[in-house]
């Protein structure tokens, strides 16, 4: 939430706890490419950002800031960390977090519940697990 409060600014019609209309990506994608060239640390800024750019129709900025964002799974985890620093034993938690979140912004519910129950029956313990649940399916 950090990122987002951080944001508020920016775009200060988007209210706290809500994306905002569906029709708003290209602002918001404004708004996170000025917190990510703030912030270049923001994982989950550029998460945001990707999948503005997806909603937007701009695919290769949109893979390129996924990718840096580690298929989003940091950023739906929380997790404060660089992916190369992923601890090979949470990869693939932050793998199928990551997969989720790609799944639900590309709109595929069958695929995205599939992966909510994988993820929630594999990692029930791992933190923010039950966050990012929350995140995908509410958003």
């Amino acid at each position: 939430m950090p990122v987002f409060h951080s944001a508020l600014p920016l775009s200060p019609h988007i209210v706290p706890g809500h994306n905002g209309p569906r029709d708003h990506y290209a602002e918001c994608r404004d708004a996170l490419t000025q917190l990510t060239k703030l912030d270049q640390t923001a994982a989950a800024g550029r998460a945001l950002l990707g999948l503005c750019e997806f909603r937007t129709k701009e695919y290769d900025p949109s893979f390129a800031h996924l990718k840096r964002a580690h298929s989003g799974g940091l950023a739906c985890l929380r997790m404060p960390i660089f992916p190369e620093e992923i601890p090979p034993a949470d990869r693939e938690v932050v793998f199928l977090a990551g997969e989720t979140l790609w799944d639900s912004a590309t709109e595929r519910p069958q695929v995205t519940e599939n992966d909510l129950a994988t993820l929630l029956a594999k990692y029930p313990n791992f933190p923010n697990v039950h966050h990012a649940n929350d995140m995908v399916r509410y958003r």
